[in-house]
């Protein structure tokens, strides 16, 4: 389970922003963190449709965080630039599967994957800066 390249860009420009405290234009940003251009516009409209940034228009216009890094779970950007991640459901009472084997397989994948989201929701994007 490794990140896409979106989304590790996500986190590099978000790193970025939190270093500025001014504005920061989409070419500063592109300099800084050597994202592509087209590819770094793109994140960052998601990333004001998210509420994560807010932009300003004109020559001195550019982006700057809303929220602080360490209020915002990985998590919470893998379900915007890679999908919701969600739990499968474990066998209860009416499990419908073939065999035990199949069962317990569930059972190790639903363990898994719990983990696997627990940790993200503890690891918060200002741990990458």
């Amino acid at each position: 389970m490794g990140f896409t390249k979106k989304t590790i860009y996500t986190i590099k420009a978000l790193v970025f922003l939190n270093k500025k405290e001014r504005l920061i234009n989409v070419s500063e940003i592109v300099k800084g963190t050597e994202i592509p251009k087209k590819f770094l516009e793109s994140i960052m409209l998601e990333l004001k449709k998210n509420g994560f940034v807010e932009s300003f228009q004109g020559k001195l216009g550019g982006y700057r965080l809303l929220r602080k890094l360490e209020d915002i779970p990985v998590l919470e950007i893998l379900n915007f630039t890679e999908c919701k991640v969600r739990l499968t459901t474990e066998c209860g009472e009416n499990c419908e599967c073939i065999s035990k084997v199949d069962c317990r397989f569930k059972a190790l994948n639903h363990e898994i994957l719990s983990y696997y989201l627990k940790t993200l929701q503890n690891l918060k994007v200002l741990d990458f800066a």
